[in-house]
């Protein structure tokens, strides 16, 4: 199955080229100390909200029956995966 835009399914976008491409087109702003400090900590859980996820993903793959459902776990799992390496250069980024 190929899709219009991404390629065959499961095929992976390199998150470093989707960070690129995001942050990219955003121009550099002035964030104030106390939003900035907001940000970490909304980073911060999303990272952990991602790590569950994923997990649940993976304990989703291993119980599931129909091979659609396996495959769709793993994909979900993979997507986790990309999400956590994003959040972890945005949190490289604004975590100084």
């Amino acid at each position: 199955m190929a899709l219009p835009l991404y390629g065959p399914l499961g095929s992976r976008i390199p998150p470093e080229d989707a960070l690129r491409e995001l942050l990219g087109k955003v121009p550099e702003v002035v964030i104030p100390a106390e939003k900035l400090n907001e940000i970490r900590n909304v980073l911060s859980d999303l990272v952990v909200l991602s790590e569950r996820m994923k997990g649940d993903y993976e304990k989703l793959e291993r119980r599931a029956i129909h091979p659609i459902l396996k495959a769709f776990a793993r994909e979900a799992a993979r997507n986790e995966e990309q999400h956590m390496v994003l959040l972890g250069e945005l949190l490289g980024k604004y975590g100084k």
